[in-house]
């Protein structure tokens, strides 16, 4: 089965959750959302625009992240 790939409609924690490996790209762009208590309830493009990021280039890179190593289920 193929592994589907975020879109900005996902849920920040979820995706960290799924892919601990993203939690390095937030770092990168200095964003808190690892740990943050909002993580359960915003989305990539909610997030994107509270750090006022481009959200397509946020989500090419937490893509390439999620490619990188295997999932947890």
């Amino acid at each position: 089965m193929r592994e589907s790939l975020p879109s900005l409609e996902w849920i920040v924690a979820e995706l960290i959750e799924r892919y601990p490996q993203t939690s390095s790209v937030f770092s990168r762009f200095r964003m808190s959302c690892v740990g943050c208590a909002m993580a359960p309830f915003e989305t990539l493009a909610d997030a994107a625009a509270a750090y006022r990021l481009r959200p397509e280039g946020l989500l090419r890179e937490l893509r390439r992240a999620c490619r990188t190593k295997t999932t947890r289920k």
